[in-house]
């Protein structure tokens, strides 16, 4: 429904074209892996050499050899067991994949060797993450905030050109706690949940009137990631049950009640393929006179080269719903599909000494199928509407410390209302934004 998808628009972070193709030309994957191949042939031809060591070994991190990069730290210590910094890489790599006893053996060797250094706060955050990672239960809590602005023209057969723009804001909550079941398959229980408000920017009703609008709501989701016992790491399907509710404004709220499953296999290292299957119950909603949705879909994420990613997915959906007969008009019952396909690319650009990471993500998508067209809803003949939409959008993360990151983004939109003839709309949708996030754990 409008009021979704403009809350979808509002809140993803997204870009601008023309510059993320210069970045793109500049620093692709052949130059990424350029970097690593002369760093690696240095690190052998030059092998005793501490500077060589150290460029080697931050240059494998950042594009993801973290066996490589081990190794190079690991013959650091070998030389000079007192180096602080090497020991804590080395517990870092050990954390980020998941082997907690020889990252706690790492860093209780590094605080030894830096109590009353300027290492020591450092040392004392890792070591805490570690244990309570090695302990089986893992919480957070992420507070975000920020802003954005929107600027939106349209035209239509029967409207001429309209345009319009407002400032948006955005406050999120976002909770997890993770339990570790301990079991064989690596099973895991996950309980999440969280409120939001934005406020946006949009022609909510299909009429070419611009108006501002405030949507609140808060979700909750219970999830087993079971792992199958012969074939750990290769495939795990995700159980998920949930409950949303979303205040649109103009006496329209979304509750939806839910199951979700999504079943991932790894053919490689390098690849993952899932497959998603979901259903929402949408009856006890008011003002969006919708009674269920159904929706699948198949993704592919592969890692092309070090620090870089892509992803697919194409999914379907169907809607199906009622609209009450007004007096002297007539009532309506819909069912409506739509398909999606989206793709993105995901570069990390860059890996700061201290370990703090900065990524970039374009992403493009396009949407085809019919929706209710609310703009007919009280009248005498409500109906539906087909919808076509082409997405584009570009995101900075920059992550500012352990706990904090700053996402700044911009997207396009170009969505079209009815087929050739009388009832037919374009709009051009622009959107930019600033987001903060803090997590606590």
């Amino acid at each position: 429904m409008p009021g979704q998808g403009a809350r979808r628009f509002m809140k993803n972070p997204r870009i601008s074209a023309s510059l993320l193709f210069a970045v793109l030309a500049a620093t692709g994957p052949a130059a990424a892996q350029g970097i690593y191949d002369a760093t690696f042939e240095n690190r052998y031809d030059d092998f005793e050499n501490r500077q060589t060591l150290n460029t080697f070994s931050g240059v494998a991190i950042d594009a993801g050899q973290y066996d490589q990069a081990l190794s190079t730290l690991e013959q650091i210590i070998f030389t000079d067991p007192n180096d602080i910094p090497a020991r804590v890489s080395i517990a870092r790599i050990y954390y980020h994949v998941g082997s907690f006893d020889l990252a706690l053996g790492h860093v209780n060797e590094a605080l030894a060797l830096g109590r009353g250094t300027s290492f020591e706060n450092e040392i004392i955050e890792l070591k805490r993450l570690i244990e309570k990672a090695e302990s089986g239960v893992n919480a957070y809590l992420d507070v975000t905030g920020g802003i954005g602005y929107n600027w939106l023209q349209s035209e239509s057969t029967l409207v001429p050109q309209t345009s319009g723009s407002g400032l948006g804001a955005f406050a999120y909550l976002d909770g997890l706690v993770e339990f570790d079941l301990q079991t064989a398959s690596r099973d895991v229980l996950t309980l999440s949940g969280g409120a939001s408000y934005v406020r946006g920017y949009a022609d909510l009703d299909f009429d070419s009137n611009y108006e501002s609008f405030d949507v609140g709501g808060g979700y909750g989701a219970i999830t087993l990631s079971k792992g199958l016992p012969d074939l750990i790491d290769t495939l795990r399907v995700d159980l998920s049950a949930y409950g949303e509710i979303s205040d649109l404004g103009a006496d329209r709220i979304v509750q939806e009640l839910g199951v979700r499953t999504r079943s991932n296999i790894r053919p490689s290292v390098e690849t993952q393929l899932y497959v998603d299957l979901n259903y929402a119950w949408l009856g006890s909603s008011d003002g969006i006179f919708a009674d269920n949705e159904y929706s699948y879909g198949l993704g592919v994420q592969q890692r092309l080269s070090p620090g870089w990613t892509a992803a697919l997915y194409l999914g379907r959906s169907h809607r199906d719903g009622s609209v009450p007969a007004m007096p002297m008009g007539a009532g309506l019952s819909y069912d409506v599909a739509s398909t999606e396909v989206e793709g993105s690319l995901t570069h990390l650009v860059h890996v700061f000494d201290d370990g703090r990471s900065w990524f970039q993500r374009i992403s493009g998508g396009y949407v085809d199928g019919d929706i209710l067209d609310y703009s007919t809803v009280g009248g005498l003949a409500p109906s539906t509407i087909s919808r076509e939409q082409w997405m584009l959008d570009w995101d900075h993360t920059v992550q500012m410390s352990t706990n904090s990151q700053v996402q700044l983004g911009a997207g396009y939109r170009h969505t079209t209302l009815g087929e050739n003839g009388v009832n037919r709309t374009k709009t051009d949708a622009f959107n930019i934004r600033a987001l903060y996030t803090y997590r606590f754990q």
